[in-house]
């Protein structure tokens, strides 16, 4: 996490004003976009997150506001962050994809000597970060090698490598720009890719790479000196018909058609690659696909306490998507997803969901899924969330603009029906038909309008890119609403003309405000609904340490037991936990040693509650799944999404998981989650 000068500016202008702030006054004040603006919110949630300070709170239509409480000790923070600015130190995760990066570019022989000294930690830190380093390269199958002429170096499959290459420069981009590190990572051929790569965008996708520019400028450039990845004919052939490769070929140096024909498969448009890898699609490998994502979907699911309306069309959604990866991948082109900040941000709850349920994509592929392919996917089921819980009554109307004809204005309308099934298509060819469709929610068009119209527009190809979908997500999910203020205006109206003392007439309708402002923020991706810590919503009483159980069901059943004992769930609720895990397997376990067992409100939840259970011995699950900690949550659906949200950041936290394994009382459970 790297902290400019100008989120120290947005923070310091939040902190000082009264009240909530709006964000088109922070975006005109240091000249923004909306987008820039959110994901510099992300940085400071998480910087807040990090110091034990309540995280932002914004309301729709009102702004961005801090707690008073915490007032005074961000101004304290704002200062500490002033004074560090320029000493950025690397986390233990940042370290690992800076020696993937120092290994394959540095040309020296890289010694444990050498990497402590550019790295300024000791070496003893360095080989215990170089364990985590040997298992990321395991699940790579790439092995990290070490002699005394070359140093340390990778050796494996050349595509995986520079797979792992590029995942290292994506995930330190963020620090790219930092004065003590920009050396390392920018330089004057880095610069030449870089204007390459404008030229190309702009002349080809507008705007389909220009967020990773950056990232592949440096990728391509390190990548020169390294053998060539060899396509076969087959896919070199394809590669040099596309005009994006004639374009390189005019403007590199270097004219092997396997290294110009590597950047080129980076930069062609990703339809053409789906198009080519469904063509040779093995429909043995599509059933295996198909039955993988089948069984995310269903994990996912279970965890989530969802049906999806149309599961058939999610899994052959996401079987696509996934065999374009597999093809991808297969010959070492790594997936990059401009938007990925704003999908984390905009729907963080499925985002992490899919990170519970990617380990079924994981076995298949023998690697980790980088966040980029985790955020595509998460877009998959972000759309049939929406269909679920969309209040909208009246379907959105999209009006689909093509002017070059009948054929290509008839393709473009397939392509949005296949995507959003429950929207009115209209189709039309010019501006001025305009008017006559009455409200349009969204106009898309293959071509430029300058015309001002009363609605969104976007420019999309003919054939939808993941970029022009991820845009028509953006706009379909801004349409739901939550509450409506006429709604709120009637319950308010009611309680004033009611029979009750006039004090609690005032507490009420000041609490239902507020309940109905933090509504109308609230959508179930950013799960800013309430903002209250796992230590709020966790009574101590509820927390059990035993040495063991002889089984998993006893183990479910000890769990419970807080929550049955004080008449928070029915028996029937602990009966439907148990036949779930029978039935679906040990879905519960969502992350290594951790089970969530939870079945849905109808099935007995008489009033919320949280247990934890946990064992010094782990118990077994189905499938040689072992757990250790047992949670048990009694809720309605839509506090469970916050909950598991937050359960789901104190799991990523290593420190906290490896406290909670050695904690032995009940307070010291607590005071681990409470920071959550």
């Amino acid at each position: 996490m790297y902290i400019t000068k100008r989120i120290l500016q947005i923070l310091s202008l939040i902190s000082k004003s009264d009240g909530y702030i709006p964000l088109d006054i922070i975006e005109n004040h240091v000249s923004i976009s909306r987008r820039t603006l959110y994901n510099d919110l992300a940085i400071i949630n998480e910087c807040l997150s990090q110091n034990n300070l309540d995280e932002l709170s914004t309301v729709r239509n009102k702004g961005i506001s801090i707690s008073e409480r915490d007032r005074e000790n961000i101004d304290e923070l704002l200062n500490i962050l002033k004074h560090n600015m320029d000493n950025y130190i690397l986390s233990p995760e940042e370290r690992k994809w800076f020696y993937v990066f120092l290994i394959i570019t540095d040309k020296r022989c890289l010694t444990l000597e050498l990497i402590a000294d550019i790295l300024n930690v000791s070496k003893t830190t360095i080989l215990n970060d170089f364990v985590t380093l040997r298992l990321l390269c395991k699940t790579y199958e790439i092995s990290l090698n070490n002699d005394n002429n070359k140093g340390y170096y990778f050796t494996g499959d050349e595509k995986i490598i520079r797979i792992v290459f590029l995942h290292s420069i994506m995930e330190l981009r963020k620090i790219i720009k930092i004065p003590s590190f920009k050396d390392l990572f920018i330089s004057e051929k880095s610069k030449f890719y870089e204007d390459l790569l404008w030229e190309m965008n702009k002349r080809f996708q507008p705007n389909s790479f220009n967020e990773i520019i950056d990232v592949l400028s440096i990728f391509f450039y390190r990548i020169e000196e390294r053998e060539y990845v060899i396509f076969s004919k087959e896919l070199l052939d394809f590669i040099m018909e596309q005009p994006e490769f004639r374009f390189i070929y005019e403007r590199l140096n270097n004219k092997n058609n396997n290294f110009v024909g590597y950047i080129a498969f980076h930069l062609i448009n990703d339809n053409k690659l789906s198009k080519l890898s469904n063509e040779n699609d093995d429909s043995n490998t599509k059933q295996e696909v198909r039955s993988i994502v089948s069984s995310m979907v269903s994990d996912l699911e279970l965890i989530s306490m969802t049906n999806f309306k149309n599961r058939a069309k999610l899994i052959k959604g996401l079987t696509a998507h996934i065999m374009s990866s597999k093809f991808r991948y297969e010959n070492g082109l790594i997936i990059t997803n401009p938007f990925l900040n704003e999908v984390k941000n905009k729907y963080n709850y499925i985002y992490n969901l899919v990170k519970v349920v990617s380990h079924h994509l994981e076995n298949y592929f023998h690697r980790c899924l980088i966040a980029d392919e985790i955020a595509f996917i998460t877009l998959h089921f972000a759309l049939h969330f929406t269909e679920i819980d969309s209040k909208k009554d009246d379907p959105i109307k999209i009006l689909v603009m093509c002017p070059n004809g009948v054929t290509t204005s008839s393709l473009l309308k397939k392509e949005v029906e296949l995507l959003i099934d429950t929207a009115s298509i209209i189709q039309c060819s010019t501006v001025d038909e305009f008017n006559e469709y009455g409200h349009i929610d969204l106009i898309l068009t293959t071509i430029p309008i300058e015309a001002q119209l009363s609605c969104p527009v976007l420019h999309v190809h003919p054939i939808l890119s993941e970029y022009d979908k991820i845009r028509i997500f953006q706009h379909i999910n801004s349409f739901n609403k939550v509450v409506s203020n006429n709604t709120i205006d009637e319950i308010v109206s009611i309680i004033n003309s009611s029979n009750i003392d006039e004090k609690v007439k005032k507490d009420l309708t000041k609490e239902i405000i507020n309940v109905s402002s933090n509504a109308l923020s609230y959508n179930i991706y950013s799960s800013q609904k309430i903002d209250i810590k796992l230590g709020g919503l966790v009574d101590i009483s509820n927390i059990q340490v035993c040495d063991c159980a002889n089984n998993w069901k006893e183990a479910i059943r000890l769990s419970a037991n807080p929550l049955l004992d004080k008449r928070l769930i029915s028996k029937s609720y602990i009966e439907a936990m148990l036949n779930n895990i029978e039935r679906y397997g040990p879905y519960i376990i969502i992350h290594p040693g951790v089970a969530l067992a939870h079945a849905r409100e109808e099935d007995g939840v008489l009033d919320f509650g949280i247990s934890i259970l946990k064992l010094n011995k782990e118990v077994n699950f189905q499938n040689d799944k072992t757990a250790f900690l047992i949670f048990t949550i009694a809720s309605s659906k839509d506090n469970y999404m916050n909950i598991l949200t937050k359960l789901i950041k104190l799991f990523e936290n290593k420190k906290s998981m490896i406290n909670l394994r050695k904690a032995d009382t009940p307070k010291k459970i607590y005071n681990i989650i409470s920071k959550f």
